[in-house]
């Protein structure tokens, strides 16, 4: 049987398709019955052992060493700090559109300018030396080191982390 070049490819390509489907099928069911296997599995006894009656949970307060680095807890003078804040950075979302990133832009540029005002009252000398919203959500200042904590204490902050070897380049 002789059947012409526009008959065969597409059913080749149908069946390539439902090949690949069946061992996509396939693998994911031995997956699903691995996970199974391991989570009917005994624990070794040394393991059990440790094993907590309740979960962990970790709370960091606002203004907790989570939050504010431990080289920074107790330091005093000027310091260049990195301050992060909640908000995730543009590069974060995988949205393609032009439009979705210009808004999270905006979003993180207010949120940093409300928090650089909530500082003014605390930290009135504090100098911002860059902000950043691309791959990072961070204002970098240089302030008076023992004004961290309080700094630690608002809510839009996640973490104060020291600048090392900082130069702004343009």
């Amino acid at each position: 049987m002789n059947l012409n070049k526009n008959i065969r490819r597409p059913m080749f390509a149908g069946l390539f398709i439902s090949l690949i489907t069946n061992l996509c099928a396939l693998g994911i069911a031995h997956a699903q019955d691995r996970l199974a296997q391991r989570q009917t599995q005994a624990l070794p006894s040394k393991i059990e052992a440790l094993k907590l009656d309740v979960p962990a949970q970790v709370q960091n307060e606002p203004g907790e060493a989570g939050i504010l680095s431990s080289s920074l807890v107790g330091a005093s003078g000027d310091a260049r700090v990195i301050i992060r804040l909640s908000l995730p950075a543009v590069g974060k979302e995988n949205s393609g559109r032009f439009s979705d990133q210009l808004s999270r832009k905006l979003d993180i540029e207010s949120e940093q300018a409300g928090f650089l005002q909530r500082c003014g009252t605390i930290a009135p000398g504090m100098r911002v030396i860059a902000r950043t919203q691309l791959v990072l959500n961070a204002v970098f200042v240089e302030v008076d080191a023992a004004l961290l904590p309080e700094l630690a204490k608002d809510p839009a902050v996640t973490r104060i982390a020291p600048v090392r070897d900082y130069e702004l380049y343009l």
